[in-house]
């Protein structure tokens, strides 16, 4: 083999020994997501400014807080301090994000807005997220909630659920 030869072999294998090792594992749950990895943001970074953002395509990242009971048909992505609720509008065949997901790191991306949530919506979210009777109401009235509705979400270290 000339030392072109393996000149060339040798950067093919580089770069994949590299992200083997350096590269978060990552599972996706749904559809491919279609923003750019370019363009990823923390979410923490939209929800200081919801306004700025309101109507505008994005990529954020995140660890999740919550995720639906029911069917995992929605998730809540977290800052620590602030919540995004992330809803799927892929077609949905049993469970999409397994509920032991909580705590770990998402990507997605969508649309993001400041949606009006009407009372029965936010009790509906709250039974799903398995609150107590007590706590569900006490919720009274419809709340401004940071959204994003995308077709599926990439989640770190799938290794510790199936």
């Amino acid at each position: 083999m000339s030392v072109g030869t393996r000149l060339v072999a040798l950067l093919a294998i580089v770069p994949v020994a590299a992200s083997a090792g350096c590269a978060a594992k990552y599972k996706q749950f749904g559809e491919p997501l279609t923003v750019s990895q370019t363009e990823e943001m923390d979410v923490a970074v939209v929800l200081a400014d919801p306004q700025a953002y309101d109507g505008k395509t994005v990529r954020l990242v995140g660890l999740i807080d919550d995720v639906c009971a029911h069917k995992g048909c929605w998730i809540d992505l977290t800052d620590g301090k602030e919540k995004l609720k992330v809803k799927f509008t892929c077609p949905i065949d049993g469970r999409l994000v397994p509920v032991e997901a909580k705590g770990h790191k998402a990507v997605v991306a969508g649309k993001f807005e400041l949606r009006e949530i009407a009372e029965a919506d936010r009790r509906h979210y709250a039974e799903d997220a398995g609150k107590s009777a007590e706590e569900i109401k006490k919720i009274v009235g419809p709340a401004k909630w940071p959204w994003i509705r995308c077709e599926g979400v990439m989640i770190e270290d799938v290794g510790q659920f199936n």
